[in-house]
C-alpha cells in the first residue's frame, strides 16, 4: 500500500502556496536561481559556490517559517528531509555534501523566510507567551506582549542590542504609540529591558537589551515552552 505523501501549507507569496517537499525544493531553488543571476558571478566555480550556499540559506529560513507555521517545534522533521532530498536530486548535489553546506549555514539565519525581525519575534512570542512576576507589570497585556516580543530578539540576536520601533510595534499589537512607548518605560523601570544607547537622540533608534530572568521576573505561560531566557 503506498504511503500518502505529507503536505504542510504555508504561504509565500499573494498567489504561491507550497505544500508538498517538491513544492518546498522547487521554491527553494527558484528563489535561488533569482539570487544568483543578480549576484552575476562570471566564474563557473564561484557561481556554483555561491548557488550552493544559497540553497543551505534559502532552505534554513524555509526550515524556519515551516516549523513556526505547523507548531513543529524540531528541525529533525521526515517532511523537512524529504525537502532536502529533492533539492539536491534537482540539482544533482552529493546528499554528504550538502549536508556539510547546512552544516556550515545553520547558524547564519536568524530570521523565516518573508518574515522582518520584528514580525518574526511577534509570531515566536505568540507561540511561547510570557507572564510578568513584577506586581506593576503582571497584569499589562501591553507590557507582557511588547517583553515576550523583547525576549525572542534577543534570542536571536545574542548580546547585539535590539530595536524596538514604536510605530511597528504599535502596528502589530494594535495599541496607541503612547501606550506602547509608556509599556516599554514601565518594563525599564522594573529591570526587564536596558537601554542601551543612553545619549539618545530624537530620530535615532532606540537600541535595548532584554535582561529579564526567568523565574525571577517572567515564566512562560505554557510549562512546555522550557527555558528560553538569554539571561538564566
Amino acid at each position: 500500500m503506498q504511503t500518502k505523501p505529507m503536505t504542510f501549507r504555508i504561504k509565500v507569496a499573494a498567489d504561491r502556496n507550497l505544500s508538498d517537499p517538491a513544492d518546498f525544493a522547487r521554491f527553494i531553488i527558484d528563489t535561488t536561481n533569482k539570487q544568483v543571476a543578480r549576484h552575476g558571478t562570471v566564474d563557473a566555480d564561484d557561481r556554483a559556490e555561491f548557488q550552493v550556499a544559497c540553497d543551505a540559506f534559502n532552505y534554513w529560513r524555509i526550515t524556519l517559517r515551516f516549523c513556526q507555521d505547523n507548531g513543529v517545534a524540531t528541525i529533525e522533521h521526515p517532511f523537512l528531509d524529504q525537502i532536502i532530498e529533492r533539492v539536491c536530486a534537482k540539482r544533482q548535489y552529493d546528499a554528504d555534501d550538502f549536508a556539510s553546506a547546512l552544516e556550515a549555514t545553520r547558524d547564519r539565519v536568524r530570521h523565516p523566510y518573508g518574515l522582518q525581525p520584528l514580525e518574526a519575534a511577534f509570531e515566536r512570542a505568540k507561540v511561547r507567551p510570557i507572564k510578568l512576576m513584577d506586581q506593576s507589570v503582571c497584569r499589562s497585556r501591553a507590557c507582557s506582549e511588547i517583553a515576550g516580543i523583547a525576549l525572542q530578539l534577543q534570542q536571536c540576536e545574542g548580546e547585539r542590542p535590539i530595536f524596538l520601533p514604536v510605530e511597528q510595534l504599535r502596528r502589530l499589537l494594535r495599541l496607541r504609540k503612547l501606550v506602547v512607548s509608556g509599556a516599554v518605560r514601565r518594563l525599564m523601570k522594573c529591570g526587564i529591558l536596558e537601554s542601551v544607547n543612553a545619549a539618545y537622540s530624537r530620530g535615532k533608534a532606540r537600541e535595548f537589551r532584554f535582561v529579564g530572568r526567568l523565574g525571577r521576573d517572567f515564566e512562560f505561560a505554557n510549562s512546555e515552552a522550557g527555558d528560553g531566557s538569554p539571561s538564566s
